[in-house]
């Protein structure tokens, strides 16, 4: 058995990723009959991925948004007289955390008459079918129902939901390279050092392994922007400039550093707009597809108005995970401001915009409040001639604006 993904929409011309072997030996020893094959979509109702064996007329031509239509699919090929028993399910869906029913279906070449067995579970993101069948013996419910594939959380959960986040990794990685290597003539990009923060370097969009990507931490060095002068003997100074690449202003995706000689055909201008090209490619392949709930949280970001406050928990939570410290700074800000604070503001640097309050909150990495009380309010003053309000913490934040941090954040 193997596990395929769905196609994202920006590389519906290369082939669709496969699950690591490890992953489909999971699934042959969950407990769960030979016939049984697998579909997942996301709380959205985003086809995520299916077995290879998985009848192929119930999940073709699927649009990603498919959920429902592949309940329509499944009615369609069951005898009349059952179709309440898919009522039933579709009843189960929206009360139980998992489930099943047993009904039975016409002939469908390649498949003979009988019943099917169709059961779910419900995933951190969405729903994850296993159909049975069909066959012309009895389909015990409860016996699925009590194999380890869905009366443990331990066992697929935790691998599945590894790959599915390597997917997402290793996508935003390719879209940041193949942006980069567009902007950058041919003969300088080898003095590009491109580092992936997530994904080994190398990998390619259908390659690796999940287990062999690094994590991230607070020392890993992740640069924001400037130049360094390092002086070496018997050569010229060498000055490179850094950057990080993020989705949304929020998770690093890759680090990029260069010689400022190799920008001489572009210029640092051009190169900025190339990073700036970069962070919204990124952004934008996020929002029009992801496997897993890592980069979920650019549905909340808006341009200009930044992340709705509801977005607040997610998007810090992120944030502490990588840093461990951060202080918001507030601004008076009406919707006319908006345009300029999303041109002024830093890559690095989300925020948060209070329609009812007309008060914005720009959230600072790996800063006291000291630190941006006596820095970066005075360089955010003289950036966008703004009222800014004195920095406050995560509690303080919470506090004005009425987002409820988690206790552990």
């Amino acid at each position: 058995m193997k596990i395929i993904a769905a196609q994202h929409p920006l590389f519906r011309k290369n082939g669709c990723p496969v699950a690591p072997e490890s992953l489909n030996k999971v699934l042959l020893a969950s407990g769960l009959p030979e016939n049984a094959f697998h579909l997942r979509f996301s709380g959205k109702g985003s086809l995520l991925f299916w077995s290879e064996d998985f009848p192929s007329f119930l999940r073709e031509d699927l649009p990603l948004d498919a959920m429902e239509i592949f309940l329509e699919e499944v009615e369609s090929w069951s005898l009349p007289l059952d179709r309440g028993i898919l009522e039933r399910f579709r009843e189960m869906l929206s009360k139980e955390s998992r489930g099943g029913v047993v009904f039975r279906v016409r002939r469908r070449h390649p498949y003979p008459e009988g019943r099917c067995g169709l059961f779910f579970r419900k995933v951190e993101d969405g729903f994850h079918y296993v159909l049975v069948g069909p066959e012309k013996g009895e389909i015990e419910v409860d016996a699925i129902l009590n194999t380890p594939f869905f009366s443990r959380d331990d066992l697929f959960e935790p691998p599945c939901k590894a790959w599915l986040t390597f997917l997402d990794d290793a996508l935003l990685t390719n879209v940041a390279v193949g942006t980069l290597e567009e902007g950058i003539p041919d003969a300088h990009l080898p003095a590009f050092d491109i580092r992936p923060v997530r994904v080994p370097p190398g990998e390619g969009f259908l390659e690796g392994s999940p287990g062999e990507t690094p994590v991230p931490s607070a020392a890993a060095g992740l640069v924001r922007w400037w130049g360094t002068v390092l002086e070496q003997a018997e050569r010229e100074k060498e000055v490179r400039v850094h950057a990080t690449i993020r989705c949304g202003r929020v998770l690093p995706v890759l680090t990029v550093s260069a010689d400022v000689r190799s920008l001489s055909t572009i210029g640092m201008s051009g190169f900025r707009k190339v990073l700036a090209r970069m962070s919204f490619r990124t952004l934008e392949a996020a929002r029009d597809f992801s496997w897993s709930l890592r980069y979920r949280y650019v549905d909340g970001w808006k341009e200009p108005e930044g992340y709705a406050k509801e977005w607040a928990p997610v998007v810090l939570e992120h944030l502490v995970e990588e840093s461990g410290l951060i202080t918001l700074l507030p601004l008076r800000a009406t919707r006319k401001d908006l345009p300029m604070v999303h041109r002024k503001t830093r890559p690095d640097e989300p925020y948060f915009w209070s329609l009812a309050q007309e008060r914005l909150w720009i959230a600072l990495r790996g800063t006291d409040l000291e630190k941006a009380r006596s820095i970066v309010s005075p360089s955010v003053a003289s950036r966008m001639s703004l009222k800014v309000e004195p920095p406050v913490s995560l509690q303080g934040f919470a506090r004005m604006s009425g987002v409820e941090i988690p206790s552990g954040m």
